[in-house]
């Protein structure tokens, strides 16, 4: 996780996908303030990220949870469009 000022850039491993990301990593900007989510290594998350200047970016109004408490949203979702 890196520090920008304002946002914070995390790696995330991706393990599925409903749209168009395909690639097995991704980076991810994070508001810095205590609302936005704030990824732990080994943890898992259901990121609804959005596009900012051309990179991902999620903050304090996105549904993005930790796995475990996603259920609802997973089944939502359905099957994923994409598994690296």
């Amino acid at each position: 996780m890196k520090n920008g000022g304002n946002y914070l850039e995390s790696r995330l491993r991706v393990e599925r996908s409903w749209k168009s990301v395909e690639e097995e990593e991704v980076s991810v900007l994070t508001d810095s303030t205590t609302e936005s989510p704030h990824y732990r290594v080994g943890e898992k998350y259901l990121v609804f990220a959005g596009i900012r200047d051309g990179k991902l970016f999620t903050g304090n109004c996105s549904r993005t949870k930790r796995v475990e408490y996603a259920q609802e949203d997973l089944q939502q979702l359905g099957v994923p469009l994409v598994v690296p």
